[in-house]
């Protein structure tokens, strides 16, 4: 059986949403893949169950930012470290660090929405001792928009969504960024 064919299969089974619930957690764990990659075209094939795998996906990741919140905040030395190093993401740990003790809950918010690896942010906030709480909080907030804003995409524009990503990935980064610094200023200025 080809590769093509088993996905097709497992696309089909109903197993999807449970699988795509693991999937999420190891991605925002320990895969630097973007979820995307992987749920747009899941998405498209089953719209019927769109809602679900949004709701999988952002339960997984929840669920995995937990687990790298406490590593960081519990096993920084003989976990996170290893994992920041095999990533090559030293820098942005120390930067990851900074934005916690700077405004962690807006930091979470803009590294959650950008397309860049979650694990540093959970990690840093573990590390940085911010309150699990508010970690979770911005966590849900920002995921869930990036999950059900990709299944409302999907809903909207069916298979050209995936074209449509990729043509507008640099404009999506750009109005993140435009929106996590409004936010930004607006805790400044409030």
């Amino acid at each position: 059986m080809s590769m093509k064919d088993r996905a097709a299969r497992w696309i089909r089974s109903r197993h999807m949403v449970p699988a795509t619930a693991v999937v999420s957690f190891f991605e925002s764990t320990v895969l630097p893949v973007p979820l995307e990659v992987l749920l747009v075209p899941v998405m498209q094939a089953r719209r019927d169950r769109l809602w679900w795998l949004a709701a999988a996906a952002l339960g997984g990741c929840v669920l995995g930012a937990v687990a790298g919140y406490w590593i960081g905040w519990g096993l920084m030395e003989s976990i996170g470290h290893p994992l920041v190093a095999w990533l090559g993401q030293e820098r942005a740990l120390e930067d990851a660090i900074a934005g916690f003790n700077a405004d962690g809950f807006v930091y979470v918010l803009g590294i959650s929405l950008a397309p860049v690896p979650f694990q540093i942010a959970m990690l840093g906030a573990g590390a940085a001792g911010f309150p699990l709480w508010k970690f979770l909080l911005a966590t849900l907030i920002s995921r869930a928009i990036r999950y059900f804003g990709l299944a409302a995409l999907v809903w909207w524009l069916g298979d050209r969504t995936e074209g449509f990503v990729k043509r507008h990935k640099r404009a999506a980064a750009i109005g993140t960024l435009v929106a996590v610094a409004a936010v930004f200023a607006w805790r400044i200025w409030s």
